[in-house]
C-alpha cells in the first residue's frame, strides 16, 4: 500500500490514520490530535529529533511532554 501512496499519489493531499508509526515517517507532516484538538503538526522526522514532542512520545511508547 505504501508504495502505490508513494507513486500513484505523490502530488496529492493524503490523510492516513495509522496503527504503524513507522509507516508515517514517508510523509512530509504529521498532525498531532488529542480530544478531538490539534497539540502538534511538523515533518515526523523533524518531531522525532525533539524528545518533547508528542509525536516523539508515541513513537517511542512514552508520554513525553
Amino acid at each position: 500500500m505504501q508504495s502505490i501512496i508513494q507513486s500513484e499519489f505523490k502530488h496529492h493531499t493524503i490523510i492516513m490514520i495509522a496503527h504503524r508509526l513507522s509507516s508515517l515517517l514517508e510523509f512530509d507532516q504529521v498532525v498531532m490530535l488529542e480530544h478531538g484538538q490539534l497539540v502538534e503538526i511538523g515533518n515526523p522526522h523533524d518531531l522525532l529529533k525533539d524528545k518533547r514532542s508528542r509525536f516523539y512520545g508515541l513513537y517511542h511508547g512514552s508520554t513525553a511532554r
